[in-house]
C-alpha cells in the first residue's frame, strides 16, 4: 500500500515536471488548435433543431369504439397508445413513403443540394434524411420527430410535416380496409334485400288468391263454424287455406328469420361506413414543433474547447513518446 502511494506520488511529480518544462509547447499547441477549430466553424453553416412530440391511439376501428354490445370490451378513443402502438407509428415515420413524401413536398433534393440527374440521387437523400430527421421513442412512451435544418422555419415545417403525415398514413391505410369492408357489407346487404323483397312478392302473391294471415283467417273460419255457418264460402275458404297454409307458414318464418339477418347487417353497414367517412385522428399531439433560432451546430465554444483538450493530450502523447525514443537512443549509443 505504501509502495503504491509513493508511486502514485512519483507519478504526479513526473507530471508536473513534464507540464512545467513542455508548457510553452502544449499551451500554444492547444491554444492554435482552439483557434483553428473556431475559425473553421467560422465557415460552417449554422444548423437549428425543431421537435415535435406526440403520443399515438389505440383505436383502429372507431365504430367498434363507439357502438359494442355487452359481450365486446370498449375501447377509450381518448386512451393513449402502448408500446405495440408505439412501434408501429414508428416504422410508419420512418417509412420510405413517409420519406418520399417529405422529399417531395419540401424539396429536399435540391434544399440538400443534390444533383437531380445524379443517378445515386435517392441514395444520398435517404442519407441525409436519416441523418437530419431522427424519430424515437421517449422514456414517456411517446414518440418524438428531431429536425434539424439550416433554416429554422423550415425545421419546424418538416417536423410537424413527420408527425401529421405519420397520422395521415394511419388513417389512409385504415381507409383502404375501410374500404374493402364496406364493399363486401354493402353486398351483402344489397343480396338480403333481394331475398327479402322475394319473399314479399310470394306473399303478395299469395294474397291475391285469399292467404294474407293463416292464423287470423283459421280463427275466423272457426268461429263461423262453431256458429253452425257453413256454406260454399266457408268451404272455398278451408279448402283454400288448407291447401296454401304450409307455403304461407314456411315463407312467415323464412322473412322473420331473414329479417333478423338483415338487422344484423344494417348495423355492420352502418358501421363500416362510420369507419369510411371516419376523420378521427389518430395522435395526441404533445408539443407542435416551433421555429427556435438559437442554433444547435456548431456550438463554436464546445468545439474549441474540446479540439484544445485533444490537441493538448495528443501533443503530450508525442512529446512523451519522443522523449522516450530519445533516452532509448541514448541508452543504446552508449552500450
Amino acid at each position: 500500500m505504501q509502495k503504491t502511494q509513493h508511486e502514485y506520488q512519483f507519478n504526479f511529480i513526473e507530471l508536473v515536471k513534464f507540464l512545467i518544462k513542455w508548457k510553452k509547447h502544449l499551451a500554444l499547441i492547444s491554444l492554435s488548435a482552439a483557434v483553428v477549430a473556431y475559425l473553421i466553424t467560422l465557415f460552417l453553416k449554422p444548423e437549428y433543431k425543431s421537435k415535435a412530440v406526440f403520443y399515438p391511439g389505440t383505436v383502429n376501428s372507431i365504430s367498434y369504439a363507439l357502438f359494442y354490445s355487452l359481450k365486446e370490451r370498449a375501447q377509450d378513443v381518448l386512451a393513449y397508445g402502448d408500446e405495440e402502438n408505439v412501434e408501429q407509428y414508428l416504422q410508419l415515420a420512418k417509412s420510405s413513403q413517409l420519406r418520399e413524401k417529405i422529399a417531395i413536398d419540401f424539396n429536399l433534393i435540391e434544399h440538400y443540394g443534390i444533383d437531380s440527374d445524379d443517378p445515386k440521387k435517392f441514395a444520398k437523400l435517404n442519407k441525409k434524411f436519416e441523418k437530419y430527421v431522427i424519430v424515437n421513442r421517449t422514456s414517456y412512451n411517446s414518440v418524438e420527430v428531431v429536425v434539424l435544418d439550416t433554416d429554422p422555419e423550415l425545421s419546424a415545417a418538416i417536423a410537424n410535416a413527420v408527425m401529421y403525415n405519420t397520422d395521415s398514413l394511419k388513417k389512409q391505410s385504415q381507409s383502404i380496409i375501410a374500404q374493402q369492408a364496406f364493399n363486401i357489407i354493402k353486398e351483402e346487404y344489397g343480396a338480403k334485400i333481394a331475398i327479402i323483397d322475394s319473399l314479399s312478392e310470394m306473399t303478395r302473391t299469395l294474397g291475391n288468391i285469399g292467404v294474407y294471415n293463416v292464423e287470423e283467417q283459421s280463427r275466423g273460419l272457426a268461429e263461423l263454424i262453431g256458429k253452425g255457418t257453413s256454406n260454399s264460402f266457408t268451404d272455398k275458404e278451408r279448402k283454400n287455406l288448407g291447401q296454401h297454409v304450409g307455403d304461407f307458414v314456411s315463407l312467415d318464418e323464412q322473412i322473420r328469420f331473414e329479417a333478423e339477418q338483415l338487422t344484423d347487417l344494417r348495423k355492420k353497414y352502418n358501421q363500416a361506413k362510420l369507419d369510411l367517412d371516419s376523420k378521427l385522428s389518430n395522435i395526441f399531439v404533445v408539443d407542435i414543433a416551433k421555429p427556435n433560432y438559437d442554433k444547435a451546430y456548431p456550438l463554436r465554444l464546445v468545439i474549441s474547447i474540446l479540439s484544445a483538450i485533444a490537441a493538448f493530450l495528443l501533443s503530450s502523447i508525442t512529446i512523451v513518446a519522443m522523449e522516450r525514443y530519445q533516452n532509448i537512443k541514448g541508452s543504446l549509443s552508449q552500450g
